[in-house]
């Protein structure tokens, strides 16, 4: 959002209300070993530093406004790790570099927000994302480890995914675009906005339970490389 300001010089300056930081990628799909180090760099260079380089880049046209508003897209895996290694890191990083921000510009008037969705229905949750790109990971992962793990686990893990996700998953996706109206134009905007059913109820719980549990819960769901039988 951009408004001009006519400053006392005559001069029209271009000054920014809000900054919203809303790309972002899902990350390759699969166990953090089957991921290589490059799958990591891309997910995190735009989920994370791409937040942290575009807030850097127009924050001075914030400050002009005498006020105005950061706006983050995280995720209810910023808080609470329950998808891809990469995905779960760069999501976690935006939370740590939003809340220092945040209490940083605590005196200037600016506000920093996080959006904290769930599960939506969208184009990058699909079945059939979700299956190819475990095969392709698997696939190119070394033979060591497709040994370790074994055909049965790559299939009983997509199997698993797309199960969680039919369970979980809500076609609401209007409730995000609220949360970012309202954090953008209200006059008592939230610090954060957990968007969802299932990160209000279920994983909300689950973080708040002690860690043993959630992993002892979370760990029922998930698969058993071959090589871990043995």
């Amino acid at each position: 959002m951009s408004s001009i300001l006519d400053v006392d010089d005559g001069i029209r300056e271009t000054c920014l209300w809000a900054i919203v930081n809303n790309a972002g990628v899902p990350g390759t799909v699969g166990p953090i070993e089957w991921l290589s180090a490059s799958e990591f760099r891309r997910t995190i260079e735009i989920n994370l530093f791409g937040v942290i380089f575009v807030t850097k880049e127009f924050l001075p046209l914030v400050r002009k406004e005498k006020g105005g508003r950061i706006v983050n897209m995280s995720s209810i895996c910023g808080r609470f790790a329950i998808a891809t290694g990469p995905y779960c890191a760069s999501k976690f990083g935006v939370e740590g570099f939003s809340d220092q921000l945040r209490r940083e510009l605590y005196r200037t008037g600016i506000s920093v927000h996080l959006i904290e969705p769930g599960y939506f229905d969208t184009g990058i949750v699909e079945e059939d994302t979700i299956q190819d790109g475990l095969n392709a990971t698997f696939e190119q992962a070394p033979k060591e480890v497709q040994k370790y793990y074994g055909e049965a686990y790559k299939n009983e893990m997509i199997n698993n995914h797309c199960k969680v996700l039919n369970t979980v998953m809500s076609p609401k996706v209007e409730k995000v675009v609220d949360a970012y109206e309202h954090a953008i134009t209200s006059r008592f905007p939230k610090v954060r906005y957990v968007v969802g059913w299932d990160a209000n109820i279920p994983f909300r719980i689950l973080w708040n339970f002690p860690e043993w549990i959630t992993d002892f819960i979370l760990s029922r769901t998930m698969c058993t490389p071959e090589g871990a039988k043995n």
